[in-house]
């Protein structure tokens, strides 16, 4: 059992190796292989875990204070079923069109190794290794498809996101120069035991600039839009799906490790401007992808409120609507990809007919759809009832705000909902199969959650028998909101006012961006100093 987590990060890289090495079409069958060992090993180590609690690893052994070590506790086992989970459908989906394209799966597989090592690290430094290899891997899947767009778009990506890993390299020289250790564990203790010092301060400060930038929370995400938009459509599934979350990943763990409870509220309340700014450039946006992509900005905004309330049910809420946001948000991206390749069109304008043409891919859309506006019976209704639930005691702005919010993405998904209608030809390419499993397995999640979420709540130690998540007020609340935006789209959105078109014509440069990740640490100083 001791050996599991080591298995599981290079199971997938020695299966991209021998698919590359091999070059044949029937090897890549492994990559099936690969998956299914995996889910066999998870289920068997996950017991291992829920008895102990928490098991530790030390690699090559050094002492825990200066060796590489491994760490498991029910997050991490939560974020390791979910990316199992995401690579066999990304797998499934990709199979017919890359199957033969050995050079792609063996970055696929590449980074599913990266990234379940990023997942376990319980040192700072190895945690950096894996980000670093996930980012460089991300990049070439994002480059991939070889186009200029493609190509500007990774390269942003790769410098953005290495100008924001050089703040964690001095995030972690300042924090053993302080503390004589990289280890999370040891840390946690002597954390919690030191003294206040700048030495410690600026360490936090700086792995949280690098935290800002790989969860792509304000105003610090002008990376996402870009990436996620002129990767593959599956890459841009893993991206807003899971790869994204390794930013939240490690703000949860930077906030449990140097526990600075004076900064919660700084980060509650930027998520909530992260969420209304995601909301506003998601409806000025006419490209499909780009929609989408600031629509992950948003929701990444109401994560980033839960997530900064410790011990809470808006922390609960936080992390539901984490795990829930992966899954209808990849399925609507999966889709977003059939539709492109089909009709071979990305903006909406020129998307017509789809629910005549491909009405199970609409019902499927339509699932995600609800599920992200937060529509009864989904997921995503679930999440973001707890997380208003947890708004309770906050100030009255902040649940205004979030309606606000909920409000502005139906106005986004309503705009979306013209590509279901008009007459169009019947595309010529089909829907493979591996399309269809992949698409039904993420749309019927999306149903079937709700129905265990006592299951889900008690994984994480909590019991909420008081909360009654089905209520007339709130079907006459998003009532209100549907009726709202239909007559905002219909009044508004159809005549493309001026405003719209400045705010979706307008990007930050590389400079601009550094200049607002400078912005981010100066915001985050003067907070910490307030207290």
């Amino acid at each position: 059992m001791n050996l599991i987590p080591i298995v599981i990060i290079f199971v997938p890289i020695i299966t991209a190796c021998i698919i590359y090495l091999v070059h044949r079409p029937w090897i890549t069958a492994l990559g099936f292989l690969c998956q299914g060992f995996l889910t066999l090993t998870l289920f068997r180590y996950s017991q291992f875990v829920q008895q102990l609690g928490l098991h530790e690893l030390g690699i090559g052994g050094w002492p825990a204070h200066i060796g590489i070590g491994l760490r498991n506790d029910r997050l991490s086992m939560a974020f390791l079923w979910l990316t199992i989970l995401f690579w066999t459908i990304i797998l499934l989906y990709i199979w017919a069109y890359r199957k033969r394209d050995y050079k792609f799966l063996f970055f696929l597989f590449f980074l599913e190794g990266a990234f379940l090592g990023l997942l376990q690290s319980n040192d700072i430094f190895s945690f950096f290794i894996f980000v670093d290899i996930t980012t460089i891997l991300s990049t070439i899947l994002i480059i991939y498809e070889k186009n200029g767009y493609a190509i500007k778009s990774g390269v942003f990506y790769l410098l953005f996101n290495s100008v924001g890993m050089l703040f964690y390299q001095l995030g972690f020289i300042f924090l053993y120069t302080a503390m004589g250790t990289l280890n999370i564990t040891i840390l946690t203790e002597r954390i919690a035991t030191a003294p206040h010092s700048n030495l410690l301060l600026l360490s936090y400060l700086f792995f949280l600039v690098a935290v800002g930038v790989k969860s792509a929370i304000f105003p610090v995400y002008t990376w996402l839009p870009r990436a996620h938009s002129a990767a593959p459509s599956a890459i841009s599934a893993l991206l807003s799906g899971l790869l994204v979350k390794s930013g939240l990943y490690a703000f949860l763990r930077m906030q449990f490790l140097f526990s600075a409870p004076h900064m919660n509220d700084f980060f509650f309340w930027l998520g909530l401007v992260s969420a209304i700014s995601g909301v506003i450039f998601a409806i000025s946006q006419s490209h499909l992808k780009q929609l989408l992509a600031y629509s992950t900005v948003s929701q990444i905004g109401l994560i980033t409120m839960g997530l900064s309330q410790p011990n809470s049910l808006l922390y609960m809420g936080g992390i539901t609507h984490l795990f829930n946001h992966a899954i209808f948000k990849s399925l609507l991206f999966l889709c977003a990809g059939v539709i492109i390749h089909r009709t071979g069109k990305k903006k909406l304008c020129d998307i017509k007919g789809i629910l005549s043409t491909m009405p199970w891919l609409s019902a499927a859309m339509i699932i995600g759809m609800l599920a992200l506006s937060g529509g009864f019976l989904t997921n995503g209704y679930l999440s973001k009832s707890l997380l208003l639930y947890g708004l309770e005691g906050k100030p009255a702005i902040a649940t205004l705000a979030f309606h606000f919010v909920n409000l502005g993405t139906i106005i986004y998904l309503l705009k979306l909902s013209q590509i279901f209608f008009g007459h169009a030809a019947q595309p010529q390419k089909p829907i493979v199969l591996g399309q269809r499993l992949a698409i039904t397995i993420l749309a019927t999640t999306c149903l079937v959650l709700p129905w265990f979420k006592h299951d889900l709540w008690a994984y994480f130690g909590l019991s909420l028998p008081h909360i009654s998540l089905f209520t007339l007020e709130k079907a006459i609340i998003y009532g209100a909101q549907l009726a709202i935006g239909f007559w905002f789209v219909k009044r508004v959105i159809r005549q493309e006012p001026k405003f719209m078109r400045s705010i979706r014509n307008f990007q930050f440069g590389f400079g601009s961006s550094n200049a607002l990740m400078l912005l981010f640490l100066i915001l985050m100083i003067v907070s910490a100093n307030l207290y």
